[in-house]
């Protein structure tokens, strides 16, 4: 993971089925990318409320999962998995054209992806652990 910028830590749940697609280099590769939906659940005060009453706030993010991890995800995660997301925050904002409202959702650009509770498990716990390895492998040979 890169020192310099911001980056963010977020637990939450899967909301989308994990969508791979593979993107094509000038070498004639391809680099697996996977796109889901995540929902982090936040418990709150309510603002003015003497009474100790609580919201529930949920925070959406699409969350973009690139490399050796991106397989793993999609392979192994569906709706309803708990993940633990480490990567760099950003904000995708657009204008719909007809009602001209502004609509965005907040992005994270995954450095990396750890499965706290899924539903499919790997058929060998090494091989879950050889894709987070992989990736653990790649990062530091770009430093």
């Amino acid at each position: 993971m890169s020192s310099n910028g911001h980056w963010i830590l977020a637990i939450g749940i899967v909301a989308t089925k994990p969508e791979q697609r593979f993107i094509p280099q000038e070498d004639g590769t391809s680099v697996p990318v996977t796109v889901f939906k995540m929902a982090v659940n936040e418990r709150r005060k309510v603002f003015g409320d003497h009474k100790g009453n609580k919201k529930d706030i949920v925070t959406w993010y699409r969350v973009t999962v690139v490399g050796n991890q991106a397989e793993g995800c999609a392979k192994y995660l569906t709706t309803g998995d708990l993940v633990h997301v480490m990567g760099r925050p950003g904000l995708s904002v657009w204008k719909n054209k007809e009602t001209g409202e502004v609509h965005g959702y907040m992005t994270i650009q995954s450095y990396d992806v750890r499965f706290i509770r899924t539903s499919k498990e790997p058929d060998d716990e090494r091989e879950l652990n050889t894709i987070i390895y992989q990736s653990d492998k790649e990062e530091s040979e770009e430093k």
